[in-house]
């Protein structure tokens, strides 16, 4: 009876230990350093990531819009680890788990609503990290 009693103990600590081992999502922090263009009334953007993993990720979406959640500015997605891939107007640096992409130019205003995903080669794209400027 005890033998039997440590088994199903021993199962049910195995079993927690496997349920709660999550693994952590792939983006740590996101913002954006908003910095004045040479063409008057416009901004361009330097998109600063934080991640903590930098062997499952395949690509980055990234968007600015002048409502919460809208990408009315830009929107694309830069494939991870691949610098000369990066769309016209953009460039892509990596040093460690901090990645930064400088963007084209966009219409300025007040306030900017951003967000970054992150995408494995073998699922969707993770849920946004969001974040404000101004």
């Amino acid at each position: 009876m005890l033998k039997k009693l440590l088994l199903l103990a021993a199962i049910a600590v195995l079993n927690y230990s496997i349920v709660s081992a999550q693994t952590p999502p792939l983006l740590k922090d996101a913002s954006i350093a908003l910095n004045p263009s040479s063409a008057q009334g416009y901004f361009n953007g330097i998109f600063d990531i934080v991640v903590n993993d930098t062997l499952n990720i395949e690509k980055f979406e990234i968007a600015l819009g002048t409502d919460a959640d809208s990408s009315d500015l830009l929107n694309t997605t830069i494939d991870f680890d691949v610098p000369s891939g990066a769309p016209t107007g953009f460039i892509y640096m990596r040093d460690g788990y901090h990645i930064s992409i400088s963007t084209s130019d966009f219409a300025k205003q007040n306030t900017y609503f951003g967000y970054v995903k992150a995408k494995t080669s073998s699922s969707a794209f993770e849920d946004p990290r969001k974040f404000v400027a101004n």
